[in-house]
């Protein structure tokens, strides 16, 4: 395919994306808002303690597979349906296990109302089961906006079921029926547009074939999922279900503008990164391009977020939230980290080597591991700098390895990222000192952000930002669309 068309591809996907998330994290963001105040800390700390079990659950159901089915350049429909048997047989195994060891994980945690949570919840797995590959084949065949839109009904559904259920008085129930609803409406959609039709039919050469590629990535799930939910749990069993409520209601907020990062750029960039993965040039070329926007808009989000969390939260949840901010402030940097992780990985996937990505993972984890328990003894607050400073070890690490399979490390991440963050840093320090000349919450954050829009466009315009010129260029072509 030519480089214009994948640029083309790159930019309609990521458009189509941006929407969606845009549209998402608005209607989810209502919904929160709502939710939080209906709901105690408490109940979102049950609910958060489940994260471990689900999030590895979630990782075994598919096993790496729907990747391989998009890596691999010559797909047969004997692949799909070998995929689509394993993960029905998969996700019904999950289900049972679940039932079997729902009392032994409500005993651990001392709360009884998780094995009822636990019976409903995981549900969710059977529906994913029947579906996962028809995700896959729409991201094969580049329909991001089709997935857009299935993703967008499916977060009004959720955040529609979530509204009525607290209105009524169903408290945490609200909370898990959420998960069901989407995933249910999103399963019937997704069937219904791919145009998929697999067959019940199972290949061992093709399952051997493609577990050699997803197997690593199943490993550095399960190892990523573990270690990312590890604060949760940890959390939840030495000190109470209402820590848990604040620290992922603060985790939640300080990763919003990382996971928009890795939703718009992740997804759309690894189908593209795939054409190129033969083509080094060509493949850090169209990589140093992807790379640039999504951190333009990143930065100053969580820059943003560091200064303005206090009256953020007060005005948007209430104060009963305002315990979180501390532990917001500090993952907000962390966070500024997160999706360069996923960047790098995602050249090492697009090139075939997921055997190098787990292999990392037995150099990194360990790594996070003594910060969280060297950490522990010293309270919530030194856990959450501990997971930050993760985050930025684990950068130094996957760029040596970027730079060792194709050429790009960290000197010429960094030529490109600095001027963005300096830009970043120097608005939060006048929205800051903007921010002093009222006393109101709501006031703050009404001076403090255009004061911050306007003050990191205007260095942008006059440092002469390639990443505003790129982002007004996609916008003028758009417009010239319509």
């Amino acid at each position: 395919m030519p480089e214009g068309s994948l640029r083309d591809k790159a930019v309609s996907g990521a458009t189509w994306k941006l929407i969606e998330i845009s549209v998402n994290h608005v209607m989810t963001f209502i919904v929160e808002l709502y939710l939080a105040r209906m709901l105690a800390p408490g109940d979102y700390g049950l609910v958060g303690m489940l994260a471990i079990f689900f999030g590895l659950a979630m990782v075994l159901a598919d096993s790496g597979f729907s990747s391989a089915l998009i890596q691999r350049q010559n797909r047969t429909r004997e692949d799909f349906s070998t995929v689509f048997v394993f993960n029905i047989v998969s996700s019904l195994t999950i289900y049972g296990l679940f039932v079997i060891f729902a009392p032994s994980i409500a005993a651990f945690y001392n709360e009884p109302l998780l094995k009822t949570i636990i019976y409903v919840s995981a549900l969710t797995f059977i529906i994913r089961g029947f579906t996962s590959i028809h995700f896959a084949k729409l991201n094969i065949d580049l329909r991001f906006s089709t997935l857009s839109k299935i993703s967008l009904v499916g977060t009004f559904t959720a955040g529609l079921t979530g509204v009525l259920l607290a209105y009524f008085g169903f408290g945490i129930w609200a909370l898990v029926f959420q998960g069901i609803a989407s995933a249910l409406i999103s399963g019937i959609i997704v069937w219904i547009c791919s145009g998929l039709r697999p067959t019940i039919g199972f290949s061992r050469k093709s399952f051997r074939s493609l577990f050699s590629y997803g197997g690593n990535m199943l490993g550095s799930g399960i190892i990523n999922c573990i270690y990312g939910n590890l604060y949760t749990l940890v959390i939840g069993k030495g000190f109470s279900p209402t820590a848990v409520g604040f620290y992922n209601r603060a985790n939640g907020y300080a990763a919003m503008p990382s996971n928009i990062i890795n939703d718009v750029a992740l997804r759309v960039n690894f189908p593209i990164l795939v054409k190129l993965q033969n083509d080094n040039d060509r493949l850090i070329s169209a990589y140093e391009k992807l790379l640039k926007v999504p951190f333009f808009i990143l930065y100053p989000l969580l820059v943003g977020l560091i200064v303005c969390a206090e009256p953020l939260i007060e005005v948007l949840i209430g104060a009963k939230w305002l315990p979180c901010v501390p532990y917001m402030r500090i993952l907000c940097v962390g966070y500024m980290f997160f999706p360069l992780n996923g960047f790098n990985m995602n050249i090492l996937y697009a090139k075939g080597r997921t055997d190098i990505s787990f292999k990392l993972e037995f150099i990194k984890k360990p790594i996070g591991l003594l910060l969280l328990f060297a950490s522990l003894p010293l309270g919530i607050i030194w856990m959450m700098v501990g997971k930050a400073l993760y985050s930025v070890i684990v950068y130094f690490i996957n760029c040596y390895y970027t730079n060792k399979i194709v050429g790009y490390g960290l000197s010429r991440q960094i030529k490109i990222l600095l001027p963005m963050l300096s830009n970043s840093l120097l608005m939060g320090a006048v929205v800051y000192l903007s921010m002093r000349l009222v006393a109101a919450p709501a006031m703050k954050l009404l001076v403090g952000i255009p004061v911050g829009m306007l003050c990191y466009f205007m260095m942008a315009y006059i440092r002469k930002d390639d990443s505003l010129y790129e982002i007004m260029s996609i916008v003028k072509n758009k417009l010239k669309g319509y």
